[in-house]
């Protein structure tokens, strides 16, 4: 009897066992495999894999290749510097553990050398502890005992890093609302009001008053402003205030269970000036001459590849020199790179880079620095540089390494550029490869300096504007109106959504190119394993624009180009916030005015010397068909490029813009408004943070006038300075983020609705020229409401339903003939009657729901009245 008890007893102690790990196993769960989850990172390679590191892989080794894995890889000079991952939940989770698998190839990934965790409390980040850095097992980090939404986890190497698996363990939490708020303002004291926005004068006072759950423990709540502000009161009170204060406010409200909620507060805060017509000078603050740091090198007399200490060449057959510039080659150069070719190459090159010394005042590159002359490798020609044959094409910026370690920038340049300067070459692109070098040359200039390590949208566009300069400079013209900004400018003038910092432009998913490239590769390949691409034509090249450097060296001023190469060391907006250890920024307030002046002045082109050229850009581009690059990953549908955005009116008169053209961050969408009176007035509801509208125009003269942006409410500009050419204002819509952060910011769309008040009478086609203000140009549409006048018709029932009668009593006039035109929004003609009979009511029944212009006309009368059919 006991042995039988004993058998039954075994079995069942091992289920209840079985069933306590069970239970353990159901409540610890890794969160890293949810559906849910979501996964960001500081950087990745554009050949690695983001996704590969919450597969589920089990991998055999720290360099196990099998399946994709993550790296950060971006450069040397990238270098020793921390990345991140997070992971992002819907809801706060209980978190126990977290484990890292790391990757290294043994080269440019390499073994960190530092990691820790961190998790979001809802309101800051906050360390968890250091985990493990060991290779081929999972490092984890133990007792973690709280709950988030987000978890990163931060690394660095001597090189960059690599990760094959990241897990986190814990308690899944599968239910938690958001608590609902409420806002309220009250401004000087006065009556409260159930509104997110104030517009106030300078030195007045608001408060903005956030309405949360009562009796909740646990909760957390902050306010976060411009310029820095921080609050952990429920309520804020501004007083005294600026128009530094201006813009988005937003209050943090963190339940018990550990969900977020949040509403956002618009200040405005009005100067004294109102309407203006020039902007304010920016000063010395962003003014930097590099000959205050760089003194006047000897023009060097060698060459790298002869004496280094050490360095013992690099496979040379043959080098030319001429004044500070050489040319290498090695055993197998094409014969169609001729001497002649490549001395006239090198007789360019020198003048050039000699002229942006000595008259410009840009430093040379770092041989010439060093006391080397600045070189040009044969790429193909058996140099140890490359593997490449003699007939493959290319041309870049290169580097050459000597034994002590140290990297020579230099310019890497296939047979077909260097062969493009024989005069006796036949190829049809021969000019603009000789430019070519040109830009290379100023990439080694460029490279040699410490700015703009994580902007390489910067590296072009910037490097376009200094050659287009100075070609402009060496012919001593100072008229500009023929320069060429480049056919890949276009994207900047024609589709001012796309942020400043892209790269690649609006992208076929529909979000955009990240300022080193993020998001452009695909990774994926086609039956035929031919690379499938993301970019559009045209606008896929934005990073080549010089539109919004040419900004900075006309407006904001020549020197501040070189400010930010020398004090913008990773991206630049935010350098040019921040600056570095060494100098200060211009600060938040002045880097969102920036942004909002680049978007203004665009839509008037009030460039300066520069007005022609992008006044060009717009005529040339105007209607531009824009679709897929092919091989494309998704042909979208085709785009005709305008730089005004298509709205809609809604049931409650707010013009909605449409969805695929709304701007990124730092981008805009400009809105033509048919305009009469004295001023017009739109009010402005954001919808995301940091937004602003600001409305413009240029008289027929071309005199620009500009209102003051408001960031949420009503914005008038008057017209005391000169009539709007064609009637038209311009409504600049604005977001002013400038911190790029990964793929949150890369992929985010920031929306808005406008309405239309006092003036603004309607929107204006968005396929019509209204850039060109010497143009003359008309819409079918009669902009005239003599709502005051005596002699005034009235429309009724207004508002009136679809298939109804509507009434329409004439004045007392002396005609006895009338004329009815009833045009929509876009003011196309929807009916239209010479001979109207007053005492026939107008069937609606061929209407849908708008806004419409109804106008009567005879001999000596004409009026326009607004009709709303709901």
């Amino acid at each position: 009897m006991k042995e039988k008890k004993l058998l039954h007893f075994l079995p069942f102690l091992f289920f209840s066992t079985l069933m306590l790990l069970v239970g353990k196993s159901n409540a610890q769960v890794n969160l890293a495999l949810l559906n849910s989850t979501k996964v960001k990172t500081s950087h990745v390679s554009p050949w690695e894999s983001l996704n590969a590191v919450n597969d589920g892989f089990a991998p055999i080794s720290s360099d196990d290749r099998t399946n994709p894995v993550y790296g950060n890889w971006d450069g040397d000079a990238a270098y020793n510097t921390y990345n991140w991952i997070e992971y992002e939940w819907d809801f706060a989770h209980e978190i126990n553990s977290a484990g890292v698998y790391w990757f290294t190839d043994y080269g440019g990934i390499g073994q960190p050398t530092d990691a820790y965790i961190q998790y979001w409390d809802g309101i800051n980040w906050v360390n968890g502890g250091a985990i493990g850095l060991a290779l081929n097992q999972f490092n984890t980090i133990q007792n973690l005992n709280f709950k988030s939404r987000k978890l990163r986890i931060y690394m660095k190497s001597a090189t960059a890093t690599g990760i094959i698996e990241f897990q986190v363990f814990g308690i899944e939490t599968t239910a938690c609302d958001a608590s609902e708020l409420a806002s309220s303002v009250i401004v000087n004291n006065g009556q409260e009001k159930n509104i997110n926005y104030a517009v106030v004068s300078s030195g007045e006072s608001v408060q903005f008053k956030a309405a949360v759950p009562n009796n909740e423990t646990g909760a957390k709540m902050k306010w976060t402003g411009p310029n820095n502000f921080e609050s952990l009161d429920q309520n804020i009170t501004l007083s005294d205030i600026q128009e530094v204060n201006s813009g988005t406010y937003t209050f943090l409200y963190v339940n018990s269970c550990g969900t977020e909620s949040s509403v956002d507060f618009y200040l405005t805060v009005k100067g004294a000036d109102g309407d203006f017509t020039s902007w304010p000078s920016y000063g010395t603050a962003l003014h930097y001459d590099f000959k205050s740091d760089y003194p006047n090198f000897p023009k060097p007399t060698k060459n790298l590849e002869e004496d280094y200490p050490g360095y013992n060449g690099c496979n040379v057959a043959k080098s030319r020199n001429y004044g500070s510039w050489t040319f290498v080659a090695g055993p197998n150069a094409n014969p169609l790179v001729t001497d002649t070719a490549v001395d006239l190459m090198l007789k360019r090159l020198d003048d050039d880079f000699t002229f942006l010394r000595d008259n410009m005042g840009w430093p040379p590159d770092k041989l010439y620095r060093e006391g080397y002359r600045s070189s040009v490798y044969l790429y193909g020609s058996q140099l140890c540089t490359d593997t490449a044959s003699n007939t493959d094409l290319g041309g870049w910026q290169s580097g050459v390494g000597t034994p002590d370690g140290q990297s020579w920038p230099m310019v890497l340049l296939s047979y077909y550029p260097v062969a493009s300067f024989d005069p006796a070459t036949t190829f049809p692109d021969a000019k603009y490869q000789t430019g070519a070098c040109v830009h290379e040359g100023i990439h080694a200039i460029y490279a040699s300096l410490p700015g703009c390590r994580n902007a390489a949208w910067f590296h072009e566009g910037s490097n376009v504007w200094l050659q287009t300069v100075l070609d402009i400079k060496k012919t001593g013209s100072e008229d500009y109106s023929n320069v060429d900004l480049g056919w890949l400018s276009a994207g900047s003038v024609i589709a001012p959504f796309i942020p400043i910092e892209c790269y690649s432009g609006w992208l076929q998913d529909g979000t955009f190119g990240g300022p080193s490239a993020e998001g452009v590769a695909s990774g994926v390949q086609d039956g035929n394993g031919n690379n499938l691409i993301l970019t559009r034509n045209v606008i896929g090249g934005v990073q080549y624009s010089s539109v919004f450097p040419t900004f900075l060296g006309e407006i904001v001023g020549e020197k501040s180009l070189p400010w930010i190469w020398n004090y913008c060391e990773g991206r630049v907006l935010e350098g040019i916030a921040n600056g570095n250890e060494t100098v200060n920024g211009i600060g938040d307030a002045k880097t969102r005015k920036m942004i909002q002046e680049y978007r203004a002045r665009l839509a008037l082109a009030d460039f300066g010397k520069f007005e022609k050229p992008i006044l060009s850009l717009y005529r040339n581009n105007m209607g531009l068909e824009v679709k897929s690059e092919q091989p494309a990953v998704i042909n979208v549908e085709k785009w005709n490029a305008t730089p005004y955005a298509v709205t809609t009116l809604d049931e409650n008169d707010f013009l909605i813009p449409e969805e695929k053209t709304l701007p990124g961050w730092s981008g805009a969408n400009f809105i033509p408004i048919h305009v009469q009176g004295n001023q017009a007035t739109v009010f402005f509801q954001p919808l995301g943070k940091n937004m602003s509208l600001q409305l413009c125009y240029r008289t027929k003269e071309g005199k620009t006038i500009y209102s003051q942006p408001v960031y949420a409410g009503d914005c008038t500009i008057t017209f005391t300075e000169g009539v709007p050419a064609n009637g038209v204002v311009f409504a600049v819509v604005c977001n002013s983020d400038y911190i790029f952060q990964g793929e949150s910011t890369r992929t985010a769309k920031f929306n808005y609705k406008i309405k239309l008040g006092d003036g603004a009478v309607s929107t204006a086609s968005v396929n019509k020229n209204w850039w060109d203000w010497k143009a003359t140009i008309s819409e079918n549409l009669s902009v005239v409401d003599n709502s005051g006048s005596a002699s005034n018709f009235i429309i009724y029932p207004n508002p009136t339903n679809i298939s109804s009668l509507i009434n329409i009593k004439l004045p007392n006039t002396s005609s006895d003939s009338f004329g009815l035109k009833i045009t929509n929004i876009q003011g196309q003609i929807i009916f239209e009657k010479e001979n109207y009979n007053p005492e026939e009511p107008y069937y609606t029944g061929g209407l849908s729901q708008g806004i419409y212009f109804v106008t009567v006309e005879s001999q000596n009368f004409k009026q326009t009245k607004k009709i709303i059919v709901k």
